[in-house]
């Protein structure tokens, strides 16, 4: 399950603290609205966690993730490789092994060749 609740700090900070000791929770400013959200989710359900099962079950040589968010972090710890637009937030961009100033779509046509 994946629940996403969007309000003010003060009205999501009190779920945040009930959820986060029995949940994976990731409570954040968005970095385009400036909105607070509260993600909730099962303690497996992790873009980590996903990166780590698609890389068994596929058998990948391997996988490059792309990302803008704190949420991201624990994907690009997980990846081969990771890519973290320019816009990116500084926490992202400091754990990037690359950071691209073009299209994600762009980026992958240029490394296919």
């Amino acid at each position: 399950f994946y629940l996403l609740l969007i309000d003010d700090y003060d009205k999501l900070k009190p779920l945040y603290d009930l959820f986060k000791e029995d949940y994976y929770t990731v409570f954040d400013q968005e970095m385009y609205s400036h909105d607070w959200w509260l993600e909730v989710m099962s303690p497996d359900a992790s873009k980590a966690n996903a990166i780590k099962y698609l890389k068994q079950k596929l058998q990948c040589d391997e996988v490059v993730v792309f990302g803008d968010g704190k949420n991201d972090i624990e994907m690009f710890e997980e990846a081969d490789y990771s890519c973290a637009v320019e816009n990116a937030a500084p926490e992202l961009i400091k754990c990037a092994d690359e950071v691209i100033h073009i299209s994600v779509p762009q980026y992958i046509n240029q490394r296919k060749k």
